[in-house]
């Protein structure tokens, strides 16, 4: 695992975006979490780091379903981006259409997690996702 585990979370709903803290929290595997209401605010705060990409994230969490520029613009753009492109980005989702799926790997996600109902499933998936993005996977290097 990186020293300093650095994921932005991309999430318009403040529950689910408060979800994803307390198993974050719960798991104690993430040491810096920032989290941006919606695409365009995630874009903003990319931006901001790429003067110092030792602060960029090491892993995206993207939600699907978001006003003003939805995941898969977001996806876009990222990939578009020389500095982010690399960025793993997992897709979050409460979708679990396979339309959704197909588009969001046709838009190069790295991942995608259909967001589980129930509180312990979901801490079961994002220990699952830190098992193999932190632990098994190399991760490219932010700087």
């Amino acid at each position: 695992m990186t020293e300093t585990a650095r994921v932005l979370l991309v999430e318009d709903s403040p529950s689910d975006a408060k979800l994803v803290e307390i198993a974050v929290e719960e798991l104690n595997w993430i040491n810096k979490l920032d989290v941006a209401e919606d695409g365009e605010s995630a874009i903003a705060y990319l931006e901001s780091k790429r003067s110092h990409p030792e602060l960029t994230p090491h892993l995206i969490l993207l939600d699907l379903n978001m006003p003003r520029m939805n995941g898969f613009q977001v996806l876009d753009w990222l990939k578009a981006d020389q500095d982010f492109k690399l960025i793993p980005v997992v897709v979050l989702t409460t979708s679990s259409s396979p339309e959704d799926v197909n588009k969001a790997y046709q838009h190069s996600a790295s991942s995608f997690i259909s967001k589980p109902s129930d509180f312990s499933a979901f801490v079961d998936s994002l220990h699952t996702l830190e098992e193999y993005w932190f632990k098994v996977s190399r991760l490219p290097s932010t700087e």
